[in-house]
């Protein structure tokens, strides 16, 4: 194979959406995280522009790849697909999510992490409008990248590596997390990525993914706000 075959290749679809990927994630980590960010424009400001990176890097970009390429978008989880099924594994989760997030809001470690936003906790409005834009930009950008985009991608040659290797991007980016969420990611990621591909949506797993994550900060916030009324 000489170097003007190799380049050929790297432009089929398969091969140049996961190369994409990884710039895009690169992109992310080196220059569009909130703690990169937080330095010019503040803590609460920088998490909310890490959102909206998230949402051009991981949806935006790669949905517009998908699109020049002429591919559907629904074969990469954008659509409702078997909802049933989806329905089923949320109704399940949801209570899972409720109480983990509250056990998990006593834990210091996980209180230093989240909320990303510190300020956020700081009123109603504001913690408000926080968690819609982790829930619209963050979650939606992240799902469609990992349960989408890569595992779809990669289920063209092997459902199994589809859903073990979109595992691997999800935990490396949880890696200065506390230690019980990486290994918590792990699992997450092996049930998720079943869960998308049985289903043919990202739609089920964004919800479940999004309520461990604003469960979490939600109760965080409510042991705060009843910490100041009592003084503490």
């Amino acid at each position: 194979m000489d170097f003007l075959t190799l380049i050929k290749s790297l432009l089929r679809f398969e091969y140049f959406i996961l190369i994409e990927s990884v710039i895009l994630m690169t992109i992310l980590i080196s220059h569009a995280h909130g703690r990169i960010l937080q330095s010019k424009f503040g803590e609460h400001r920088a998490y909310q522009l890490h959102f909206l990176w998230v949402f051009a890097l991981f949806f935006l970009i790669p949905l517009t790849t998908i699109l020049i390429y002429g591919k559907a978008p629904a074969d990469f989880g954008l659509k409702i697909g078997e909802w049933r099924n989806g329905l089923l594994w949320v109704a399940g989760a949801l209570p899972i999510a409720f109480i983990t997030g509250l056990f998990s809001s006593k834990s210091p470690a996980m209180k230093k992490q989240y909320p990303f936003s510190k300020p956020a906790l700081d009123n109603p409005k504001k913690f408000a409008l926080y968690e819609g834009m982790y829930l619209v930009f963050y979650y939606t950008g992240w799902e469609f990248l990992f349960r989408g985009v890569l595992l779809f991608t990669l289920a063209q040659i092997d459902p199994v590596l589809a859903i073990l290797v979109q595992i691997i991007p999800s935990v490396l980016l949880h890696i200065t997390h506390p230690a019980d969420e990486n290994w918590g990611a792990v699992v997450a990621g092996l049930v998720f990525g079943f869960i998308a591909y049985t289903t043919g949506s990202i739609l089920y797993t964004l919800i479940i993914h999004a309520s461990f994550g604003i469960f979490l900060d939600l109760w965080i916030f409510i042991r705060k706000r009843r910490g100041v009324r009592n003084g503490a």
